[in-house]
């Protein structure tokens, strides 16, 4: 069992590197192709692509489709709240994963006594670390997912989490706002 364990580890941190190399590899690319997509297909095109942004951490941030779409002069409000719903959606599914997926493994860790210290400071810090990350540019995602696999209450990510990186989207859409006029 411990073999299948490792196996699926490696599988999923590979993957999730690859995606990662590939996105930065492709960073202007990409970058491009969610630009051409805001201007032609505007608000599905920012829900869409500030869903998929959240999806694994890479070096484009779920902010630049909701930019992309104010500097095209759509509504700012409704950019950031189509914005928002596609941050939240994948937060939400990110935090459902580390739920069913990771929760399992960190139990297991946190029973040893090498990463009891790690756990202990996570259940103590963990929605601070979580707001920490949706406020700067910490790598979110893990965040996210460490705080459904320690079991965090649903409230408190939503808060702490979901909130925070509306705040940040706001903030930042305000500013591409102001130096768009």
């Amino acid at each position: 069992m411990k073999a299948k364990s490792n196996i699926f580890w490696l599988v999923f941190i590979s993957i999730v590197l690859v995606l990662i190399l590939i996105v930065s590899l492709n960073y202007e690319k990409i970058d491009s192709f969610i630009g051409q997509n805001v201007e032609v297909y505007g608000y599905p095109a920012i829900f869409l692509f500030s869903f998929l942004s959240d999806a694994i951490d890479q070096p484009i941030v779920p902010e630049v489709p909701a930019i992309l779409g104010v500097v095209y002069g759509l509504n700012i409000l409704s950019v950031f709240l189509i914005a928002v719903l596609g941050i939240s959606c994948m937060g939400f599914i990110n935090f459902y994963i580390g739920r069913r997926v990771f929760s399992k493994k960190i139990g297991d860790l946190c029973a040893t006594k090498k990463y009891a210290n790690y756990c202990r400071l996570f259940h103590k810090y963990g929605k601070w670390s979580l707001l920490i990350a949706a406020l700067t540019p910490l790598p979110y995602v893990t965040f996210v997912w460490l705080s459904g696999a320690f079991g965090m209450k649903f409230r408190t990510f939503f808060i702490f989490g979901t909130l925070a990186k509306a705040l940040r989207l706001g903030i930042v859409l305000l500013i591409a706002f102001v130096f768009s006029l």
